[in-house]
């Protein structure tokens, strides 16, 4: 199962944040930002897109993940915990400036900005019940719910045109990718039954959605891409030969801002590390070794 939003997030811990060091600073096409435990607690970390330079963002002891970059590069909205809740905050690319968008009661996770960085979608449990999709304003303010499923609602991304969020909801019997008008208004579904399927993201032309998906016959999860309307689904992840079956084998794809590479978690090497390969599937390389797991990579705009 992929990690979703905030659920990753377990212990109460104090907000703290750290600078840029060395030679990361964030900054144009082909960094990624991620998060990796190598010190300790969850942390947000960026690195060059060949792995070179990781510079950690956050300091423990708190955990943070869920990075998600505004379309200028100059600001991140993240998931730290406050008042033993998940939160989202806000805060410069250098790690400055921080800013808590969202308060309890209720969990908020999985921030995704608007593509003009005036909107933020994410998610919460604020009216109890079920994890559902809302979107407020960049600053925390008017935060209107988009989703009402039975099961919950999860992981949302803007289209790049930003007239679309596409994002995964359980209806029964399984998760699945779904797309609505950026108001909540006509939502649809992309896949179908009978296996599951996570975290959809965009490719920078929105032509094409990648997503975690299960072959039909079962078997440890992989990459699916396909169109933007949901037809042409190819699977471009393999499980290795030999492996055993593994739930979160390959997780969290994103697109590079070229459309030409996708950055993923996979358990291919026998822990959670960050891969990149083409869109097609070929050429993958691993960008990160233990120790520590590393997750969740995002291209930074």
């Amino acid at each position: 199962m992929p990690r979703k939003g905030f659920l990753f997030f377990a212990a109460a811990v104090g907000l703290a944040i750290a600078g840029v060091r060395g030679e990361a600073g964030p900054g144009g096409p082909g960094r990624i930002a991620f998060v990796s435990t190598r010190d300790g607690p969850d942390q947000i970390y960026v690195m060059n897109g060949d792995g070179s330079h990781a510079a950690r963002l956050t300091t423990p002891p708190g955990e943070y993940g869920a990075p998600s970059f505004s379309p200028d590069g100059r600001r991140i909205a993240f998931v730290a915990v406050y008042n033993n809740a998940p939160q989202i905050f806000l805060m410069n690319a250098d790690g400055s400036q921080v800013t808590r968008l969202t308060n309890p009661p209720g969990q908020n996770g999985a921030p995704a900005f608007s593509p003009d960085g005036r909107r933020i979608a994410f998610i919460s449990n604020r009216e109890g019940g079920h994890t559902q999709v809302y979107v407020m304003d960049v600053d925390g303010s008017h935060a209107v719910r988009l989703t009402n499923y039975t099961e919950g609602s999860y992981n949302p991304t803007f289209s790049p045109d930003g007239r679309k969020i596409a994002f995964e909801a359980n209806e029964r019997p399984t998760t699945q990718i779904y797309v609505m008008d950026a108001d909540g208004r006509h939502a649809v579904p992309l896949t179908a039954p009978p296996r599951p399927k996570h975290t959809p993201a965009f490719s920078p032309d929105g032509q094409s959605i990648a997503f975690v998906c299960q072959p039909e016959s079962g078997g440890s999860v992989q990459i699916c891409v396909m169109d933007a309307d949901g037809s042409h689904v190819t699977r471009v992840t393999n499980w290795p030969e030999g492996q055993r079956i593994v739930m979160n084998a390959n997780m969290s794809p994103h697109f590079s801002p070229d459309g030409r590479k996708i950055a993923f978690t996979s358990m291919r090497g026998g822990s959670e590390q960050i891969y990149l390969m083409n869109a097609d599937g070929s050429n993958i390389t691993r960008l990160t070794t233990p120790p520590g797991e590393n997750f969740n990579p995002v291209f930074i705009p």
